[in-house]
């Protein structure tokens, strides 16, 4: 859990990449002051509750955003060519496979099992002691927590299309940003590479199909993956 948090931390601020220790250290620290809740007398209560609420239907909620977000807002060609850049292409069935998978399988399984999930909802108990309804409702607190910031920043880009007077629809286009963001990570990854190497190498292409890919779409797209023998040679 360490690992995935800290990689989308740096995803995001893509300057952290040469700190990685301090992001790791920082978010075990912050997991440990979270976790000490759980550590006095009443932790077990507090880890049963933490246990039924945070990552059940809420959870579900949010990967069927995520697998509609891919497969029909960002788009699952694109998606498939992300993929085919970064691991080769894939073979007829594997294609087939993943389009129906995510297209339909997934949202409608993830969908299923969270209404179960509400039907079949019974009060915590922990043997005959069932927990306060004040408790219960901190319980649902923390589901609706996670969840929280989806409707709040769909609000805010809806808010900011409407005074920048754009049409409602490029809310839910890639922007430009995107494609920037990408090569920004990239290029930031690359050079710190060279950074630490004591080494000044000329950038290079490592996918000859890299530019009919997604992030050619905006604007002409760099790739600092791969740096070949002869560009090594240029100090």
């Amino acid at each position: 859990m360490v690992e995935t948090i800290t990689t989308a931390v740096q995803d995001v601020f893509p300057w952290t990449r040469s700190h990685k220790h301090w992001v790791v250290i920082g978010m075990s620290c912050i997991g440990f002051l979270l976790g000490l809740s759980m550590c006095f007398d009443g932790g077990f209560y507090m880890f049963v509750l933490f246990d039924n609420y945070s990552a059940t239907w809420s959870l579900m909620i949010l990967s069927i955003l995520e697998v509609l977000l891919i497969a029909y807002v960002y788009g699952y060609d694109k998606f498939k060519e992300n993929l085919a850049e970064m691991m080769g292409p894939n073979n007829l069935f594997f294609d087939y496979y993943w389009s129906i998978t995510w297209r339909f399988v997934s949202p409608i399984t993830l969908t299923v099992l969270m209404f179960l999930t509400w039907i079949q909802y019974t009060p915590v108990k922990v043997g005959d002691y069932a927990f306060p309804s004040e408790i219960e409702g901190l319980g649902w607190c923390m589901a609706f927590i996670s969840i929280l910031p989806v409707p709040i920043f769909a609000g805010y880009q809806i808010h900011k299309a409407k005074k920048e007077s754009k049409p409602q629809i490029s809310v839910w286009q890639v922007q430009d940003s995107f494609y920037d963001h990408a090569r920004e990570s990239s290029s930031v990854e690359f050079f710190g590479d060279i950074q630490r190497n004591g080494k000044k190498i000329e950038e290079s292409y490592d996918n000859s199909d890299f530019n009919s890919g997604a992030l050619s779409r905006s604007k002409p797209a760099r790739s600092y993956g791969y740096v070949n023998e002869d560009a090594a040679t240029h100090m």
